[in-house]
This record gives structure tokens, C-alpha cells and sequence, in this order.
């Protein structure tokens, strides 16, 4: 049988043509769609407010990496409880995707789950993955201020009870100001504020003595204050706020090197099961690091570019425990004034015996971050033995709340054109002693 031989006209070779050279224009488009990383937007999750330093140095990030990876970046911002909220969002209520990343100020949310009951493990849930910076933590006052010098600060805290504002507890300054009140014997109460700048003017306008946050915010501040001590050496930073003394060297104390990094993390789950993920965000983060753009972004928005180092998984372990380690050893010396109680959980405190002193560990409001608060559980409350004088549990403590500056109330005190928020402080006051 003969086999008919088709012809194929002009018109109808251009068009195969055409299809030919459409398909090979979006070859790369339909590759994506099949799958290689990223094909759509990532979310970003951030645990502290909009317009803070966390979003300030994520965005200057993003924006170097949004041209490697060929996608946009979207924020959202879950403020509250020290981070806890945001992290506790982002690990049971964001896919595990690869779609999902969170950036963190490392440190103080480090903290928060070292010493709060809190519905997510690190690194068990979320792990930090790269750190992108660290910024070393300082105690400032107000260029007004009659103080001096970090060594006038705890002499006065000698003598009487020293106020010293922090944007929250949860927070690698109030480890290093409560190591060192204990170390002096001097007597400082931590004031939380919410945030960089309301701590600032603080102790900037005279309600507290001083303020204890990140050399950036205090360069940042210029003239406006005077840096009394470091608690980490960075003689970039050191330059630009008047080479402050380390405040280790001016006592001859061994307080633990404290900084706040930031870093990016995201779910375990996907860094352990999804490698074409991690590999591809890890390596658009390194990149950042070597691109003329990324000091640029900073110097936009005026912060210190000296601050930005890479540091892989592993350096991101450390933080984990040294953060977790510091907190347990500020937990068990200095226990009237962590907010924390006697026990810290998971890795350093399993089986810890909620006996004798449990009541001594107090925090705000009375509450127990690990649940067992022996006023609301009668059967985990101390025996009657380890009581003076035969006092319950409910009589054996007294939270001592202070609203502010010594004999100012909080009717009294305005900050940023707003009633000041009555602080919380967390220090037990027994009444048998």
C-alpha cells in the first residue's frame, strides 16, 4: 500500500515555528512550576512589632536575596510575650513548606524558651539556621545623667535600689545587669518597656537611672546618651560610643559575653527532610554576605554594618546553649530576680524536685513558668517543714511590684506622649525575712 506523502505549506511551517520558539521562551517558567525552589513568594514571620530592629535587618536581607531567588518576600509581625507568641504561630500554624521562614533576635527569644512553658521545642520545632549579625549589649544613661561610670552605677546601687529600663525581660541585658548586681551586691530593678525607643527615653528624660539594650540603639542615640560599659569588646563598635571599658575588666567579674544576634530559622521538619530547600536559602544567604549591596541596605537605614557576620547551624547551636546555659546559671544564683523559677526545664533541669525554696521563685503576677506554682497546686507546694514558722505557701511570698521611679506613680509619668505603663518587676520580697 502506498504510504501518501503529506506536504507542509508556508504558512503552516511558521506557526510550528512559532509554538516551537514560545515554548522554549517559557521553558524556564514551566521547570518552576514542576517544582525547582522557590516558585511563589516566601512569608516571613518576625516575633517582635513592625518597625523594629529585627525587621530593619531581615529587610535589608530580603532585599539582596529577592534577586538570587527570583521572589518577592512577605512580613508579618506577632508581638507578645517575649516572642513566645510569634514562635508559637509560626511553629504550629505556618506549612512546613519551605514557604515559612522566621527571623529572630536570637538571644532574647532564646530566653523566652528557656524559661517559660511554652508549646514549641528548639531545636526540636524550629531551628536557627543562619546568623546574619550580633550586636554587643551595653548599659547607658542619659547625657544628663549624674552618673558617671558604670562603677558610680553600682555604687549607687549599693546604696539604694537602682532602676533599669530594658525593652523586656526576656533579654540578654537583663542577664548581664542582674549577674552583675549580684557579683557587687548592688540592688538594680529591670523595667521592662516595649521596645527600643520608649527604653531610650527613659533613661534619656530621668525616669529610670539607666538603661541596659544594644550598642546600636545606643550609637543610634548619639550625644543624647553617655555608654557606661560593655558587656562583650567590638572595637568597631567601641569607637563609634567613646570606647566604653568592658565591664568584665573594670570588676574583675566573669559575666558570659553578651550580644544580641539575630538569624534566620525555620521548621526542623523541612531543614531535615526538604535538603534542596535548605541548601538553596542557605546559599542565597551566604551570597548576601558577599554582595556590595548588602552594606548598602544597611547604610540606608543608618545601622552599624559592622554588626553583620555569618554564622552557619553549628554557630547557631552555640547560642542555643550558651543563651540556655546563661540563664540557668543567672536561674540558680540569683533566682529573687530572674523571671524564672528555681527549675529550668528540658535540657538542664529534668527531674528537678519542686521542694524546698520552690516558692522563693516567683515571677510577675506570681506566675511559674513551669506550671507548678504550689499556691495553685497544693500537692506540689513545699512540705510545711521548709515553711518559717508554719506559713502556707500563699503567706510565705510577697511580689514586690514597683511602678516606677522611686516614689513616682504612674498617674505621674508620661513618656512619648503617652500614661506610662506601670512596670513589672519580678523580685520576691519575703515577709520572714
Amino acid at each position: 500500500m502506498a504510504k501518501t506523502l503529506k506536504t507542509i505549506s508556508r504558512r503552516g511551517l511558521l506557526g510550528t515555528g512559532a509554538a516551537v520558539g514560545a515554548a522554549s521562551l517559557f521553558a524556564p517558567a514551566l521547570l518552576r512550576a514542576q517544582g525547582a525552589y522557590p516558585n511563589r513568594n516566601i512569608n516571613v514571620v518576625i516575633a517582635t512589632g513592625q518597625g523594629g530592629g529585627a525587621e530593619t535587618t531581615a529587610r535589608a536581607f530580603t532585599n539582596v536575596m529577592r534577586t538570587d531567588l527570583g521572589v518577592d518576600f512577605e512580613f508579618e509581625f506577632h508581638p507578645g510575650a517575649g516572642g513566645q507568641v510569634g514562635y508559637e504561630l509560626y511553629a504550629s500554624r505556618r506549612d512546613k513548606d519551605g514557604y515559612n521562614l522566621l527571623y529572630s533576635n536570637m538571644h532574647p527569644e532564646i530566653i523566652t524558651h528557656a524559661t517559660q512553658d511554652t508549646n514549641y521545642n528548639l531545636p526540636g520545632d524550629i531551628i536557627h539556621f543562619a546568623k546574619t549579625g550580633g550586636t554587643p549589649i551595653v548599659c547607658y544613661v542619659g547625657a544628663n545623667s549624674p552618673i558617671q561610670s558604670i562603677e558610680e552605677l553600682v555604687e549607687l546601687g549599693r546604696q539604694r535600689t537602682v532602676t533599669i529600663a530594658t525593652s523586656r525581660l526576656p533579654h540578654p541585658g537583663t542577664i548581664g545587669m542582674l549577674s552583675l548586681a549580684d557579683a557587687m551586691g548592688a540592688d538594680f530593678n529591670l523595667i521592662p518597656y516595649g521596645g527600643g525607643n520608649p527604653t531610650s527615653m527613659a533613661t534619656i528624660t530621668g525616669e529610670t537611672d539607666a538603661a541596659v539594650l544594644t550598642a546600636g540603639v545606643a550609637i543610634s542615640l548619639g550625644e543624647q546618651v553617655r555608654v557606661l560599659g560593655t558587656f562583650r569588646s567590638v572595637e568597631a563598635f567601641n569607637v563609634q560610643m567613646g570606647n566604653p571599658p568592658l565591664v568584665n575588666d573594670v570588676f574583675g567579674t566573669s559575666i558570659p559575653e553578651m550580644e544580641l544576634a539575630n538569624g534566620w530559622a525555620m521548621h526542623t521538619e523541612v531543614w531535615e527532610t526538604m535538603p534542596e530547600v535548605r541548601d538553596r536559602l542557605v546559599a542565597s544567604i551566604r551570597g548576601a554576605f558577599d554582595n556590595p549591596e548588602l552594606r548598602a541596605q544597611f547604610e540606608a537605614v543608618n545601622y552599624p554594618f559592622e554588626g553583620v557576620e555569618y554564622g552557619d547551624e553549628t554557630v547557631c547551636a552555640q547560642i542555643l546553649a550558651d543563651t540556655t546555659g546563661a540563664c540557668a546559671a543567672v536561674c540558680r544564683p540569683y533566682p529573687r530576680q530572674l523571671n524564672t523559677c528555681q527549675c529550668p526545664r528540658r535540657d538542664f533541669g529534668r527531674g528537678h524536685d519542686h521542694g524546698e525554696g520552690h516558692a522563693e521563685r516567683a515571677t510577675i503576677d506570681g506566675h511559674f513558668p513551669c506550671g507548678k506554682d504550689p499556691r495553685r497546686h497544693p500537692d506540689r507546694a513545699p512540705d510545711a517543714g521548709n515553711q518559717t514558722d508554719g506559713e502556707d505557701a500563699e503567706r510565705s511570698l510577697r511580689l514586690r511590684r514597683v511602678t516606677g521611679p522611686r516614689g513616682v506613680e504612674p498617674s505621674d509619668i508620661r513618656r512619648a506622649g503617652r500614661p506610662h505603663r506601670p512596670a513589672r518587676i519580678f523580685r520576691v520580697r519575703h515577709i520572714d525575712r
